[in-house]
């Protein structure tokens, strides 16, 4: 039974690590793009900009405060299942 829960956590795992990354990057990716354009053209706009201010919370500790929660997330649900399984075998 445990190698099937190690499984199943491995992918879970994973499966929250790509929902992390995947907006992490594009946001990123998407303001620091648009910082770009706008600094040339329209500096502005910058301070109004959505993607450049998402840019900007995620390089000042939102990502790090994201990737926290996250953790501490996964941790208390694998304690759940931990506790929950401990509780069936006896």
């Amino acid at each position: 039974m445990l190698p099937l829960v190690n499984a199943i956590s491995s992918i879970a795992l994973l499966v929250v690590l790509v929902l992390l990354v995947v907006p992490d990057f594009s946001l990123t990716l998407h303001g620091s793009l648009t910082d770009l354009m706008l600094a040339g053209t329209a500096p502005g706009l910058i301070a109004t900009s959505f993607s450049v201010q998402a840019m900007r919370v995620l390089e000042g500790g939102g990502r790090a405060a994201l990737c926290l929660a996250v953790g501490v997330a996964i941790l208390a649900g694998l304690h759940r299942a931990d506790a929950t399984t401990a509780g069936a075998g006896e």
